[in-house]
């Protein structure tokens, strides 16, 4: 539903940029899905957030998060989902996202056609599985106070009361109304707050006067200035993020799909046994995609993940795992396995690799390091048999689809010892 938002990684790499125990309190402005938010509370229960933003789904959650209530209605095309609008908030949003989907199917032709037909048909459905979603991110957030209006008023206010700011502004001028025009022209919103439409020509000019007034400050920003020098680049695979900032330390953080060669003894099944020790060892992309090139199907392009690691047995290379966000689900509570392999198909190596990557000695590390709390491990297996061998009694299945398996397991309450010696007795011993 929130489109345009910073990428997760972006956000724990500015918040572990800078000390927040400095800062008075944190005026956020455009608070867009409020991940910047979710991001600080995360390192700190206690410093005040002032969120901010003009668009109308950030609004019903600011002002929900803060004892508010906003009244709208639908007109136009839309105006038949007045009859299940309420002032709560989960109704609300609900409603948004349902008006957001069956938006994207305005176009008179049999593919269109038929989108429209099947939500119209299951709408109470639909929205009464969108409310249970907004309730869900709503126990998500956690602010002091939340002004809709222009964000310039909200970076003057945190200067008045000695608050620091964090700024993601549209990247291109006009920017939030083109992405959210169908609601801006469905919908009647009582208070709509006026405000002027962000030229991103502007940002240079901000981030200039809030280093002249010394200010506690991250502006993310699309542009590299000459003159003005970013103390944090994220380059990921679309355009680059800088990060401009009042920080004296320097942050530079890329995602690749190159590989790169490294040392590494590849496991002898035969000298592994009951006693034997594993560790666990944070690896690069490039060093993911180099393993990869050797031990998975050919022709597969490579996608990186959020965070990766290897698995070692009494010194030697067994597998690894490369873990991302789930695409859909609770992102702060679930994580999704990108891939999990083995150096050895004997002994069902396999297996193991994929109990240590549900391991709390492994998750607990993640969950510091982008300030989140998982308690579920999803994956998927492609294959058009019933069952994965691979994940069967270690993950349980939770759907059949067309050519792939969903599986889950819950957070391994074990080290990563303790799970090489459950494996062992169950499935290491030799044939």
């Amino acid at each position: 539903m929130f489109i345009g938002s910073l990428p997760k990684k972006v956000i724990q790499q500015a918040i572990s940029h800078i000390d927040l125990n400095n800062w008075r309190g944190v005026h956020v402005c455009c608070s867009g899905s409020f991940k910047i938010e979710q991001a600080i509370r995360s390192v700190n229960t206690t410093i005040p957030i002032h969120s901010n933003d003009v668009s109308l789904i950030s609004s019903i959650v600011g002002y929900a998060k803060t004892g508010y209530e906003i009244v709208f209605n639908f007109k136009n095309d839309l105006d038949y989902l007045n009859k299940y609008l309420s002032t709560d908030a989960e109704t609300q949003l609900a409603l948004i996202a349902y008006a957001m989907q069956i938006g994207k199917y305005k176009s008179d032709n049999q593919y269109c056609n038929a989108r429209r037909d099947f939500l119209e048909r299951e709408i109470e459905a639909i929205i009464q599985s969108n409310k249970e979603r907004a309730k869900k991110y709503l126990e998500q957030i956690s602010i002091s106070s939340f002004f809709c209006g222009d964000f310039i008023q909200h970076i003057e206010a945190a200067k008045d009361s000695g608050s620091g700011v964090m700024v993601f502004a549209p990247t291109y001028k006009g920017g939030y109304e083109r992405l959210y025009k169908v609601i801006n022209d469905n919908i009647d919103w009582a208070d709509e707050p006026s405000y002027e439409i962000y030229d991103p020509k502007q940002t240079h000019n901000i981030i200039e006067r809030l280093y002249d007034e010394n200010r506690n400050f991250i502006f993310f920003a699309d542009q590299q200035y000459d003159d003005i020098k970013p103390t944090m680049v994220y380059e990921g695979s679309n355009k680059p993020i800088f990060a401009y900032t009042n920080s004296r330390k320097s942050s530079i953080r890329r995602d690749s799909s190159r590989a790169k060669a490294f040392k590494y003894t590849a496991i002898d099944t035969n000298l592994i046994g009951e006693k034997s020790k594993v560790t666990a060892v944070v690896a690069t992309s490039e060093a993911m995609n180099f393993l990869k090139d050797i031990y998975l199907a050919k022709g597969i392009k490579h996608k990186n993940g959020m965070f990766n690691v290897l698995f070692y047995v009494d010194g030697m290379l067994a597998g690894g795992a490369i873990y991302s966000l789930p695409q859909f689900g609770d992102k702060l509570r679930q994580i999704y396995i990108l891939s999990d392999f083995s150096l050895s198909r004997r002994r069902k190596l396999s297996k193991l690799i994929a109990m240590l990557a549900t391991s709390n000695q492994i998750i607990d590390y993640i969950n510091k390091k982008y300030f989140i709390n998982i308690e579920r491990v999803l994956t998927t297996a492609f294959t058009k048999k019933p069952v994965s061998m691979k994940y069967r009694g270690i993950f349980r299945l939770d759907a059949k689809k067309d050519g792939f398996l969903n599986y889950s397991s819950e957070v391994r309450d074990k080290t990563l010892d303790e799970i090489y010696g459950e494996w062992f007795k169950k499935y290491g011993q030799k044939n």
